[in-house]
């Protein structure tokens, strides 16, 4: 047996030369080894080794039959050293192949036996590995919590190396969070520990992480130069999976310049990797960027292939977000080629992903609401009005068949009768009274319809009125606002609406205005608005701060929908931006779900550095048309709603803005970018909003109210009205 492990190390050693020499040496000596050798453990760590060979190599299904092996081999000895390795890498190519689930059972078996062995290094990479899934997953503060303890324990072992990687992995998570100032901040601890220790495929993914944080703020040129960097060392160590990420990181920035043939042909090489590595989750992420150019470039059947595709591989992975944005890329290319019916069919899947209203189990759940009673009632209206009306047609017909046999009787009578005319007049006359009869009849039932019909139109109107008490008036407007400093920009789908705008006096003295898009429009969405505001009326009488206002009101809802009598309680909620004036101090407060709210400045008074949020240093982004005098700040949204979510845990962000004289401040909903119109059909979109805003928030407030309406109207054209539309405007 101590021959059999001299032989072992010295072909290890020998392995680890063979390196230097060709790849085909080593997996040569591997097989031969595993062949000749009869004990078991070393064996078992032999097979491994091969699976370690192949999983480098890509071969992931001949990788997983030597981990598979080993695992077999390793478990009937009791290697656990060799098990939680199998865990380990078995782990690494179910999460290389995008199921995140088996990734995950794979990690945590392998934490297990790490902490039995009291492994440090090995529960440092089990925590970091479970960490890569929860980021993958957007369980960020899971994510934070894994690379946290796996930082701490690189840090007693004075590993470097790993501490880079963690330093790296907690920025990641704070990019995705969209704190750009603390995610360069890791990204350059980890870079300086790489460039020191000569890792070069850490610094390489360092250079990338970077390059993403400068695309985020708009420096191209800086993104670009990093992003090169990155490609530089994975062509020199051969890394495909780092190749795909740079190609589809540059392709990014060709097309934000709008240089569509270099965009594809790096997007098209990252593809090709990503194929080869059966990397499902990046195939999909890179085909929504070329489809985009595609539907750009008018090639819509091409852009309705690939939708397709993205919709597929989305659907195996199990990804709502590339699922639902498969299926909005669809829905524009269908309506361009003028298949009105699937681009709406497509569209109205695409919202009922985006915001989980349109389902089975949603509709159930509002009509278990205080609604139900309401909507039963209506349709039991609608079906007699129906049955009403069919009785009417039965008896016309009927009618106009007595008639027709009368005329026919009565002139046979005439002609082959003639002595009894008399005694057939008389009928006549008894039958016309008849008729005269059945159609007071008639006239009587038509009457009772008509009414049927105002009683349902008055009981709509009278719910719109009702709702209308529960928005912002214009007397609290003009008291806080000041009359021609704001307007309101508000049109319903339906006679009731699921959009709303409210306001309050705060606590504190502050004044608060939310612009609100409810789950539903129509009955279902004016009866969420109301649940929404009165959760917002008892949230504000707690505490004076937007985020906690809406961190109160989210637990206001979940709380009431936990009472429809679903196993898991109501999913409807609301997306909207909440902005409190400061005139103490002229700042603005802001917290948003999801709806972002946009500060139209002049140019002379911005600063071209990124201003920070002084509550959490997170950037706010300017953009700057070039033939403009005035440009725009975006304060950007949370992207969770204020209802029942899977970070329905995480507090709502708070951003601080200090304000000029002059600032225009627009707060909105998603409906007027959203309407589809215009000379090819497509979507309005907040590019152009933003654009059309910019270049007129020198008007009147009255002026820019009637241009945009003017702009709606055109736009919309003879399509119809696919969501409620509200947009604030407020001039300091």
């Amino acid at each position: 047996m101590k021959k059999e492990l001299i032989l072992y190390y010295f072909v290890c050693f020998c392995l680890l030369i063979n390196i230097l020499v060709g790849q085909n040496k080593k997996l040569d000596s591997l097989l031969k080894l595993n062949n000749t050798t009869k004990e078991d453990t070393i064996k078992a760590r032999n097979l491994f080794l091969i699976g370690e060979y192949y999983r480098s190599n890509y071969s992931f299904d001949t990788a997983l039959q030597f981990y598979n092996q080993s695992l077999k081999l390793s478990e009937k000895i009791n290697s656990k050293r060799v098990i939680s390795k199998c865990f380990n890498s078995i782990g690494g190519i179910y999460e290389a192949q995008g199921d995140y689930s088996k990734a995950l059972e794979y990690y945590f078996n392998a934490l297990k036996i790490n902490e039995k062995l009291r492994h440090k290094k090995g529960i440092a990479t089990c925590y970091s590995n479970i960490g890569i899934i929860y980021e993958n997953q957007s369980n960020f503060p899971k994510a934070v919590e894994y690379y946290t303890k796996a930082l701490k324990i690189n840090e007693e072992l004075k590993d470097k190396k790993e501490i880079a990687a963690s330093y790296s992995d907690i920025g990641i998570v704070y990019e995705n969070q969209s704190i750009l100032p603390k995610a360069l901040e890791y990204y350059f601890k980890s870079l300086k520990i790489n460039e020191e220790i000569g890792n070069k495929k850490g610094a390489s993914a360092c250079y990338n992480n970077i390059g993403n944080i400068y695309e985020d703020q708009g420096n191209y040129s800086k993104a670009i130069d990093y992003y090169n960097k990155a490609l530089a060392i994975k062509q020199e160590i051969g890394d495909k999976k780092g190749l795909s990420f740079c190609y589809n990181n540059i392709g990014g920035i060709y097309y934000l310049q709008n240089n569509y043939p270099n965009a594809l042909e790096y997007f098209n090489k990252s593809i090709k990797i990503k194929e080869e590595l059966g990397d499902k989750k990046g195939i999909a992420t890179t085909l929504l960027n070329i489809t985009t150019i595609n539907i750009e470039l008018s090639n819509y059947k091409l852009a309705i292939e690939e939708a397709r595709k993205i919709i597929s591989i989305s659907k195996e992975i199990n990804s709502l977000d590339l699922l639902k944005d498969g299926y909005n890329l669809l829905s524009e290319a269908e309506f361009n080629l003028g298949n009105f019916k699937s681009a709406y069919l497509n569209y109205k899947t695409f919202k009922q992903i985006n915001d989980s209203i349109f389902n089975a189990e949603n509709s159930k759940q509002l009509g278990d609401l205080i609604t139900k009673f309401e909507v039963e009632k209506k349709e039991t209206e609608l079906k007699a009005q129906a049955q009403e009306q069919a009785l009417i047609n039965s008896e016309e017909k009927k009618r106009q068949q007595l008639i027709i046999y009368s005329i026919v009787s009565l002139l046979l009578i005439v002609v082959i009768f003639s002595a009894l005319l008399y005694k057939r007049f008389i009928l006549a006359n008894k039958q016309k009274a008849i008729i005269e009869l059945k159609e007071k009849e008639t006239h009587a039932q038509k009457e009772i319809i008509e009414e049927k019909h105002k009683e349902i139109t008055d009981s709509i109107n009278y719910a719109e009125r009702i709702q209308r008490s529960f928005l912002a008036t214009k007397e609290s407007l003009d008291t806080y606002l000041k009359p021609n400093n704001y307007f309101i920009l508000f049109k319903p789908k339906d006679v009731v609406s699921g959009d709303f705008y409210w306001s309050h006096t705060l606590l504190n003295g502050n004044f608060a205005f939310v612009t609100a898009d409810s789950t539903g429009h129509g009955v279902p969405g004016a009866i969420m608005s109301l649940l929404n505001i009165t959760s917002l009326e008892k949230a504000v009488e707690q505490t004076s701060n937007p985020a906690e206002i809406l961190d109160l009101t989210r637990r206001n809802i979940i709380n009431r929908l936990k009472k429809d009598g679903s196993a898991e309680g109501g999913k409807d909620g609301m997306d909207c931006s909440l902005i409190v004036f400061d005139n103490k101090n002229k700042q603005l407060l802001v917290a948003a779900a999801h709806n972002p709210v946009w500060i139209v400045r002049p140019v002379t008074v911005i600063s071209s550095e990124v201003e920070k949020d002084s509550e959490n240093g997170k950037g706010l982004d300017f953009a700057r048309p070039d033939k403009s005098s005035a440009s725009i700040i975006e304060i950007k949204a949370d992207k969770m709603p204020v209802g029942k979510h899977d970070r329905d845990t995480e507090a709502f962000t708070l951003h601080t803005i200090d304000l000029q004289s002059g600032d225009m401040i627009y707060a909105l909903t998603d409906g007027f970018p959203d309407q589809f119109g215009g000379p090819k059909g497509k979507k309005f979109m907040s590019k152009n909003l933003k654009e059309l805003l910019v270049n007129n928030a020198h008007l009147s407030l009255s002026e820019q109210q009637a241009l945009l309406n003017k702009t709606f109207s055109e736009w919309i054209g003879n399509i119809e009205q696919v969501d409620d539309i509200t947009l604030v405007g407020i001039k300091v």
